[in-house]
C-alpha cells in the first residue's frame, strides 16, 4: 500500500508519460517543447499574442474591447495604436483559477505602420508588451505566443462530430457566460 502512495506522489510532482512500443529512455529526460514564437510573429502568417496571466472575472468581450485599440506601452514607447483585425481570442484555464489569453491577429491583416513594427521588432527581442487595461494604469503583460497557433474551431464540424460520437463529451465545445465582460 506504501508502493500505491508513494507512486501517486510520484505522479502528481511531475507528469509522466509511457508508451508501450516506444524505445524505453532515461526517465529524467523531458520532452522537448518547440517553440513556435518566430511563426507567431509573422504578418503574413497571422501574429499571435499571448496574456499569461488574467483574472478569471476577464472575459472575451473585454479582451477584445481591449485589444481593438490599445493603450500600449514597450520600450519608452507610448501610445494608443491599431494593431490590426483580430480573428479569434482563445482562452485557456489556469490551474489556479485564473485565465492566459491567446489574441490571434487575421493573416496579412497585421497593421503596417511605423508603431507597429517598433512594437513586433521590440516583442521579437523579448521585450514583453504591456496593454493597459484601465484608467489605474494596471496592465496585461503580453508577449507573442510559444505555442502552436490552433486550427480554427468550426462550430458545424463539432455538431456532426458530436452526433457520431454520443459517447464522447470531451470534445464538446461549453459556452460560458460572458457576465463580467
Amino acid at each position: 500500500m506504501s508502493t500505491v502512495s508513494t507512486n501517486t506522489t510520484q505522479l502528481r510532482a511531475s507528469a509522466q508519460q509511457w508508451k508501450p512500443h516506444s524505445p524505453t529512455k532515461k526517465s529524467d529526460t523531458q520532452p522537448v517543447k518547440r517553440d513556435y514564437s518566430a511563426d507567431n510573429c509573422n504578418p503574413e502568417t497571422g501574429v499571435s499574442l499571448c496574456v499569461p496571466f488574467a483574472f478569471k472575472n476577464v472575459g472575451p468581450k473585454r479582451v477584445f474591447a481591449i485589444f481593438r485599440r490599445p493603450q500600449v506601452k514597450i520600450d519608452g514607447f507610448e501610445r494608443e495604436v491599431s494593431l490590426g483585425f483580430i480573428e479569434r481570442i482563445d482562452i485557456k484555464y489556469r490551474q489556479d483559477g485564473n485565465k492566459c489569453l491567446f489574441i490571434h491577429f487575421a493573416p496579412g491583416r497585421w497593421n503596417d505602420t511605423k508603431e507597429t513594427r517598433f512594437i513586433l521588432n521590440a516583442m521579437k527581442a523579448g521585450k514583453p508588451l504591456h496593454v493597459i487595461t484601465n484608467d489605474k494604469g494596471n496592465y496585461w503583460k503580453t508577449i507573442i505566443s510559444n505555442s502552436k497557433r490552433p486550427a480554427d474551431y468550426q462550430e458545424d464540424d463539432a455538431k456532426s462530430s458530436a452526433s457520431n460520437d454520443t459517447d464522447d463529451v470531451a470534445g464538446e465545445a461549453v459556452e460560458m457566460a460572458d457576465e463580467f465582460a
